[in-house]
């Protein structure tokens, strides 16, 4: 077993194949890999023979994660409670973006990008541990079927600052901030600023799915980044994402004053959806300018080699939140709200109508305090 066969294709690349033996019908089975030189193509070869020494499915490493999560899930379910399957299964519904790669095939960095782009939209500290715990169990899982040795989530790191501060709504001043300065970014907070928009949804949105004459926008897509690279998810993250939001005056009324310049909403400099580096660098701008046009740096150059100092930051969640908060303040129903950011269960909203209520009073008896302090004085 594990013997190599040497040939030389067309393009130069030297392939080795490696003899796996037999399957159950008495055909070959052969694992093939590729080198620029004979020596790359060997050193490759023995790293599979190692493998095949430690008793690894070299054949079956091909497998998706997405296929090896089903099966994991499978034995999984049958071993905890309901309340816990709840719990697994909120974790599983972020995994898009890693089940369609092989699972030997994902790095650390590949489940970092994956935390970071969850602690974006919101996801809590705890949640984003659960997220990378299960993850790593679906790896573990893998490991004791000897189809992987290593499992590249004991190493990913659950976002610094992720949880409640990023949930925040932002205030009437900055609201008026993102109505006034003219960025390429604007757009993409207009639209998650009065339409509750995730930013995946946001990225994946086309001119095709506003309706101006309407003021509604359809959300059917999501786009998800694997390996930092987009990618179109003809769904949203959940059946509840697929939604027509009416969308106010305000946000129509700008609308219909963007232009179209490609067919996507918030593209990348080429007109093609964006990447990771791309979205965090035009936030990072945005950002910037908000600063030096209305923060602490205000007059300042916001190519200042020592930097700039920042006192007006948030997150592209931070507008969801925003929104929701707008829907509370309106009088939407939890029910209606609820549709209208595509939550599917209505505990998520009524979380925060809940917490926003307490919010409120709390600045009501504040008030009062001030008040009742005041008039002591006098």
């Amino acid at each position: 077993m594990a013997r190599k066969k040497n040939t030389v294709r067309a393009d130069g690349r030297i392939a080795v194949q490696i003899y796996l033996g037999r399957d159950e019908n008495g055909k070959r089975k052969y694992k093939t890999v590729y080198g620029a030189t004979q020596k790359e193509a060997d050193a490759k070869a023995e790293a599979v023979k190692a493998k095949i020494g430690k008793g690894l499915d070299i054949l079956s490493q091909q497998d998706t994660f997405g296929a090896w999560r089903k099966l994991w899930w499978t034995v999984k379910q049958t071993q905890i409670g309901s309340g816990t399957q709840t719990m697994y299964r909120a974790a599983q519904n972020r995994m898009g973006p890693l089940d369609g790669m092989g699972i030997s095939k994902i790095k650390t960095a590949d489940i970092d990008v994956l935390l970071i782009s969850a602690a974006e939209e919101g996801l809590s500290h705890r949640s984003l541990s659960i997220l990378r715990m299960t993850i790593g169990q679906i790896f573990d899982y893998a490991i004791d079927n000897r189809f992987v040795d290593y499992n590249p989530a004991d190493r990913a790191k659950v976002p610094a600052g992720s949880g409640k501060q990023v949930r925040r709504a932002l205030t009437d001043e900055e609201q008026t901030m993102i109505r006034s300065l003219p960025h390429r970014a604007q757009t993409a907070a207009m639209i998650m600023m009065y339409a509750g928009l995730r930013r995946g949804e946001l990225l994946a949105l086309t001119w095709d799915d506003i309706d101006l004459d309407a003021s509604t926008i359809t959300v059917n897509k999501t786009l998800e980044f694997v390996s930092g690279k987009p990618q179109i998810k003809n769904s949203p993250k959940t059946e509840a994402g697929n939604r027509v939001v009416t969308i106010p005056e305000i946000l129509a009324e700008y609308l219909r004053n963007v232009p179209h310049k490609a067919p996507i909403i918030c593209p990348n400099a080429s007109g093609k959806y964006m990447s990771t580096t791309a979205w965090s660098r035009l936030w990072q701008s945005y950002i910037v300018d908000l600063n030096v046009t209305y923060g602490a740096a205000a007059g300042m150059s916001k190519h200042n080699p020592h930097g700039i100092p920042i006192s007006i930051d948030f997150t592209a969640h931070c507008l969801r939140h925003t929104y929701a908060t707008l829907l509370y303040k309106a009088g939407v129903d939890v029910l209606t709200a609820q549709y209208l950011l595509g939550h599917a269960d209505v505990q998520t909203t009524l979380g925060i109508y809940t917490h926003l209520d307490a919010e409120l009073k709390q600045r009501g008896l504040d008030k009062l305090n001030d008040y009742l302090s005041d008039h002591a004085k006098n």
